[in-house]
């Protein structure tokens, strides 16, 4: 009996997509799956919902007695580490996929839990065998990165200092100009640095009568400091407060709910979507003709995820575009 673990609800319903191509019908773990189908021989689970229902002993019991063989998708994101430092998969055959084997910073290193590494093929291997397209290439040198810190805990640099080096009308135009110039009218993803400058991308696409939509985790009202609290915390307070309200008045126009945006992109209501770490892994949308890289990474791993949203194959298409706006290819 096999388990499929991943961390993304689009990855959990492509892996049972595919599986049901090969009459394969896993049964699926996911947020209000409360029983186990034990007749099932495959399971495609949601490691957030796993790891709450590995909490009563029937979960306990049946993932130690009667799974054979467990398989993590993106092995390489930390959200797993729990199932290893939990001892459930101690003595299990694991095998972790990922097209990026590598964690930077502080984070628990895969070596640890994984004793091989087994490289199938390169990119390039891949390129040539028709299995991915290649790239076209366009580097935009306007953003100073000299002296940016470094947040050795995330193993990239410190998000608020790049923000602030990216957050500028200039900035902002530069990347719509660019877009006009290079890759005009393709189907367009574009990552940024954090749901300000997610928003604000947004807006100047729309601004200038080009439909763009955003996608970045969702946000709460902030709660106000106790009384008494220092003036530190108020002003912490009204910067979340400032940020909430630009989300809020800008959620209803040009974002909504992950699945109806997702899937307004992929019918062509709109051809440039806009997001900050939501869609970097498990997103899977291969007539995706342009990647626009708007933020510097030091993190290989990300850099090739982002990339990886547009080399797949599709109908027509030859190469995708790259316009890589924080000069990330030459480091």
């Amino acid at each position: 009996k096999v388990l499929i673990i991943t961390d993304r609800i689009e990855l959990l319903s492509q892996t049972g997509g595919t599986l049901e191509q090969f009459g394969i019908k896993p049964y699926l773990i996911r947020a209000g799956s409360k029983w186990i189908k034990f007749e099932s021989q495959v399971f495609v689970a949601m490691c957030q919902t796993l790891r709450n229902r590995l909490k009563q002993p029937m979960w306990i019991n049946w993932l130690k007695n009667d799974i054979d063989l467990i398989i993590i998708d993106e092995m390489h994101n930390q959200v797993f580490n729990h199932l290893f430092e939990s001892g459930l998969l101690k003595n299990k055959m694991v095998l972790g996929f990922t097209a990026t084997p590598k964690r930077t910073g502080k984070a628990r290193q895969l070596a640890i839990d994984y004793e091989e590494i087994i490289e199938t093929a390169s990119v390039n291997t891949l390129i040539k065998k028709g299995y991915l397209v290649s790239d076209d290439y366009s580097g935009v040198d306007g953003v100073d990165l000299n002296g940016l810190k470094y947040d050795k805990l995330k193993g990239d640099y410190d998000e608020k200092q790049m923000f602030d080096r990216f957050n500028s009308p200039k900035l902002y135009s530069g990347v719509v100009d660019n877009w006009l110039k290079i890759a005009k009218d393709t189907i367009t993803l574009v990552f940024c640095v954090n749901i300000e400058h997610v928003i604000h991308t947004c807006e100047e696409f729309n601004k200038i009568g080009i439909p763009a939509k955003f996608l970045v985790s969702s946000m709460s009202t902030p709660k106000e400091p106790e009384k008494g609290a220092e003036q530190g915390a108020w002003t912490r307070y009204e910067e979340r407060i400032r940020l909430f309200n630009l989300y809020k008045d800008s959620f209803g126009k040009w974002s909504g709910e992950r699945t109806q945006i997702i899937n307004q992109f992929k019918k062509g209501k709109f051809k440039v979507l806009i997001n900050a770490g939501i869609l970097t892994t498990g997103f899977d949308f291969p007539a995706i003709e342009t990647i626009v890289v708007n933020r510097a990474t030091s993190s290989v791993v990300l850099w090739m995820q982002m990339l990886g949203r547009g080399s797949r194959i599709s109908k027509n298409k030859t190469h995708f575009n790259i316009l890589d706006f924080g000069n990330n290819a030459s480091k």
